[in-house]
């Protein structure tokens, strides 16, 4: 099962601390809550290299052009979907093992084409066929070097696993989730660059703008 994560920020540590003696191992719908203080080396800046892994990270506050710079990849065309084979490059069941196991992988076979970062991992156990199914997205440092990575490794074997890597291609509800943190621009980079049609469909928010109810018959 799939864990949920967010973050808060409170208004003084007092709180902070107040809330996790009374939120920490509460009961909320079935499911108990792990609220607990960030470490104290935590930055929301991008890091060169991920604490226990071999890439770097992007995590930002929406401020600035934090926000546009995270998109940046994107607009570059250095930011490639990478898809393995189930059930992926491990058959350890610990999640913690496998996404290990295949950041090993992903720098011994893509670390010569300049790797910048990579995103979280996606479970390895979710595709019920052997089609490769989501596992990450990488940024490349340069888009000669997303592209050579795709010529040289889309629908190829991989350490005994069929694996696609296919340029990132937002989907409507992605780009608008885009557009609510960057700004309405987002959608114009994202077409100028050529990521996305000129004639894209904008996503609509139904909780934002609902459809009106439908009368009832008399």
């Amino acid at each position: 099962m799939n864990a949920i994560t967010c973050f808060v920020e409170l208004g003084s540590e007092a709180e902070a601390t107040k809330a996790i003696k009374e939120l920490n191992g509460f009961e909320a719908q079935g499911k108990s809550l792990v609220v607990k203080p960030l470490n104290a080396d935590f930055s929301w800046e991008k890091s060169e290299q991920r604490k226990g892994g071999p890439f770097g990270s992007r995590y930002f506050i929406d401020e600035g052009t934090a926000a546009y710079d995270a998109m940046r990849p994107l607009l570059e065309r250095r930011r490639i979907v990478l898809s393995v084979e189930t059930p992926g490059w491990s058959t350890n069941k610990r999640f913690a093992v496998a996404v290990q196991n295949a950041e090993t992988i992903i720098e011994r076979q893509f670390g010569k084409y300049g790797i910048e970062s990579v995103s979280g991992m996606s479970r390895f156990d979710r595709g019920k066929t052997h089609e490769p199914s989501f596992l990450c997205l990488i940024d490349f440092r340069t888009k000669e070097g997303a592209e050579k990575a795709v010529n040289d490794h889309h629908d190829t074997q991989i350490e005994g696993r069929l694996t696609w890597l296919r340029p990132a291609q937002p989907s409507a509800w992605r780009i608008h989730q885009i557009q609510k943190v960057v700004g309405p621009e987002a959608l114009k980079a994202l077409q100028e660059s050529g990521v996305v049609p000129e004639d894209q469909e904008v996503y609509e928010d139904k909780f934002v703008n609902p459809r009106p109810k439908r009368r009832e018959r008399q």
